[in-house]
């Protein structure tokens, strides 16, 4: 879930020694100081067969890290795969 890897990211030290706690789910506030991680849900759905429903649905995420240089956004990049 969108909330489980919101809380991995905020645990992991490596991420929280760029971003701090700036960490945010669909949309960062308006002015936030760089740099920052959005994380949204970009698509979900249920698998279907010609039978119907085809078992658990799929989440989408899509992380994205927000820097003041391309070297910074690496880094955090690097810590999110990381994590």
């Amino acid at each position: 879930s969108l909330k489980a890897i919101l809380d991995r990211l905020v645990a992991t030290p490596g991420v929280t020694a760029i971003a701090a706690s700036r960490i945010f789910a669909a949309a960062a506030p308006q002015g936030e100081p760089l740099p920052y991680i959005v994380l949204r849900q970009s698509g979900s759905g249920r698998g279907y067969t010609l039978d119907g429903p085809g078992g658990p649905g799929e989440t989408r995420v899509v992380i994205q890290a927000f820097a003041t240089s391309f070297a910074v956004a690496d880094r955090l990049a690097d810590a999110i795969e990381a994590a």
